[in-house]
C-alpha cells in the first residue's frame, strides 16, 4: 500500500525513513487511525467519512469472518493480558 510508506501517517518522534521497510517497525508505530482516514477518504471519493468508534467494530466483524488469521496476533495478545490480569486479581 503506498499510502503505508508517507511520513504523515508517523509521529514526528518516531519516524526513521530507513525503518519503513521492516514490516514490524510500521505495523507498531503507525497512526492507522489517520491512514484510514485517508483511505476512506480516498477510495469513497469523500463520501464517506471514517469515524474510528463506528469503522473499527465493522473491520474487525469483517476481518474475522473473511481473513479471521489476521487477528490471530491480537488474540493471542489479549489472552496474554488477560492471563495477566487473572494472576494480580
Amino acid at each position: 500500500m503506498e499510502n503505508k510508506s508517507k511520513k504523515r501517517y508517523f509521529d514526528s518522534k518516531e519516524f526513521q525513513e530507513e525503518k519503513l521497510k521492516d514490516s514490524d517497525w510500521v505495523d507498531q508505530t503507525i497512526n492507522a487511525a489517520k491512514l484510514l482516514k485517508d483511505l476512506f477518504s480516498e477510495l469513497s471519493e469523500n463520501r464517506i467519512k471514517f469515524r474510528k468508534t463506528r469503522h473499527s467494530l465493522k473491520l474487525t466483524e469483517w476481518l474475522l469472518e473473511h481473513e479471521p488469521e489476521q487477528m490471530i496476533e491480537l488474540a493471542e495478545f489479549l489472552q496474554k493480558v488477560i492471563e495477566g490480569n487473572r494472576v494480580q486479581d
